[in-house]
């Protein structure tokens, strides 16, 4: 369940959304005032924030801005009303995910958030990601110089969301195996072993029976 926090002045408009959003399983708290809004940030982690454009006694962007002092990771959506657009355009320049509109459709707004949840986990992992691999496999100078290698990591992070085999290609010395583990480590076969096999090493006439196994007295010493 996601963790939404709510911001506008008006308190009938915030008790139907959050009837709304409860009903679509989002854990959702309001708050009518921005220092309301700032306090319970501060509190607490939300995983978006919906904030509206012209609240009393603070601009929506300011406010924007200020709850990503205290989360910098948080996505936040704008409402703002039709004549505000431009201003809501403004808001995405300064990081904003998107803006809707008032009145707006609950269902685009629960699109909306769909889609901007999605994104910021898909954020969050390739961050995790590029950490993992620079604390754990060092990889320190070639995150911070190489462009190549983020697109690398970033494709790791695609890659690990699909149930199929991946080949990794490469000269000797490149970090194949170190890439290997990192998307081993991001995908949903992360608790299960991560066993490395020097292939080259093995036999022709071993490699099947090395990497699929073999039924017990198939040949002299296959006993399991």
């Amino acid at each position: 369940m996601y963790d939404v926090l709510l911001i506008d002045d008006d308190q009938n408009i915030l008790e139907v959304m959050k009837a709304r959003l409860e009903s679509n399983d989002y854990c959702v708290s309001t708050a009518t005032e921005p220092e309301e809004a700032l306090m319970k940030a501060k509190d607490r982690v939300f995983d978006l924030a919906l904030v509206d454009l012209k609240l009393t006694g603070k601009d929506g962007i300011e406010l924007m801005e200020e709850l990503h002092e205290i989360n910098p990771e948080i996505p936040i959506i704008i409402l703002t009303a039709f004549g505000t657009i431009i201003s809501a355009v403004d808001a995405m320049r300064k990081g904003a995910y998107t803006y809707i509109t008032k009145p707006f459709d609950h269902r685009e707004l629960l699109l909306q958030m769909k889609n901007c949840l999605e994104k910021s986990e898909l954020t969050k992992e390739v961050k995790r990601l590029r950490d993992m691999v620079k604390n754990t496999y060092g990889f320190d100078n070639i995150i911070g110089k190489s462009a190549k290698m983020r697109k690398v990591l970033e494709r790791v992070t695609q890659a690990a969301n699909v149930d199929s085999g991946v080949c990794i290609e490469g000269e000797s010395g490149t970090g194949k195996e170190l890439i290997a583990k990192s998307l081993h480590i991001v995908s949903s076969r992360k608790n299960g072993p991560f066993v490395a096999i020097n292939c080259a090493a093995i036999p022709e006439s071993l490699l099947e029976s090395e990497l699929f196994g073999y039924k017990k007295g198939a040949f002299t010493g296959a006993v399991k």
